[in-house]
C-alpha cells in the first residue's frame, strides 16, 4: 500500500467518511510519530567507515537522526570515543590532544582532537516519512 492509497483508506477503516486529504496526512504523521517512539533502535542502527579530515571532522551523515557510538582506529585510543560538549573543550589538557578520546558536534559536523584519523560511527538514522513525493518507505 502506498501513500495515497493509505489516505484513501483511513476514512474507511475508521468510519468516518467526512474527513478531507489533510486531516488524512495529519492522521499519518501523527502514527509515523508514534510508531518511531516504538521501535527498538538498536534493530535499525547503522554504520558507517571513513577516515576523518585534515581538521579531525568526521561527516555527517544526511539520514543521522542519533549518534550511538564512535570508535576510532588509533594507538591508545578507548575503545569508543566520549562526547564531550563543546562548552568544555577548554578543559582538557595538551597531552590530551595527541590520543583522541572525544567527539562533539559543531557546524553540523563531528569533530575529534585528532587528525586523518580512521573511525566507525554507529548511529541510529532518521526514519522517513511517507508523502506523495516518497510513497512508500
Amino acid at each position: 500500500m502506498n501513500y495515497a492509497e493509505l489516505k484513501l483508506s483511513i476514512p474507511k477503516w475508521i468510519n468516518k467518511t467526512n474527513l478531507n486529504d489533510a486531516q488524512c496526512a495529519e492522521f499519518i504523521t501523527m502514527a509515523e510519530n508514534d510508531i518511531r517512539r516504538d521501535l527498538i533502535l538498536h534493530q535499525i542502527e547503522t554504520k558507517v567507515t571513513g577516515t576523518a579530515n585534515a581538521s579531525g571532522d568526521i561527516p555527517m551523515p544526511a539520514d543521522l537522526e542519533q549518534i550511538q557510538y564512535i570508535s576510532v582506529n588509533a594507538d591508545g585510543a578507548p575503545p569508543y570515543l566520549d562526547y564531550l560538549a563543546p562548552d568544555n573543550l577548554g578543559n582538557t589538557s595538551n597531552k590530551d590532544l595527541h590520543t583522541p578520546r572525544w567527539y562533539w558536534v559543531e557546524n553540523q559536523a563531528i569533530k575529534t582532537m585528532k587528525p586523518a584519523i580512521g573511525y566507525t560511527l554507529f548511529y541510529i538514522p532518521k526514519v522517513a516519512s511517507l508523502t506523495i513525493g516518497a510513497p512508500t518507505n
